[in-house]
């Protein structure tokens, strides 16, 4: 992938950040739930609760959910390469201006 590519994405990201971090906290949160089912962990947990309080119980697994992840994000990061942009300044001779 090229830069201009690359710069593309990173502006659509930043374009469409709350949609895109919406539909993360949907999937994350839906899945947990479908978890919760399919395994039946859900004896001492109160899913009418869960639809009465949707949106707090989306906020607070997603928080929790980065929480756990993000030291991983963040190391994956770290190995991930990216141009620094530097604008040269110390390069250039400094010049006087004329008062």
């Amino acid at each position: 992938m090229g830069e201009s590519e690359k710069e593309k994405i990173r502006g659509l990201i930043g374009k469409y950040n709350e949609v895109l971090l919406n539909s993360m906290t949907n999937a994350v949160a839906e899945d947990l739930f479908n978890l919760i089912l399919v395994n039946k962990e859900d004896a001492d947990f109160e899913l009418k609760d869960f639809i009465n309080q949707r949106t707090e119980f989306k906020s607070f697994v997603m928080r929790e959910f980065l929480r756990h992840n993000s030291s991983t994000v963040t190391s994956d990061l770290k190995h991930m390469s990216e141009q620094r942009v530097f604008d040269g300044r110390k390069n250039k001779p400094q010049t006087k201006l004329p008062i």
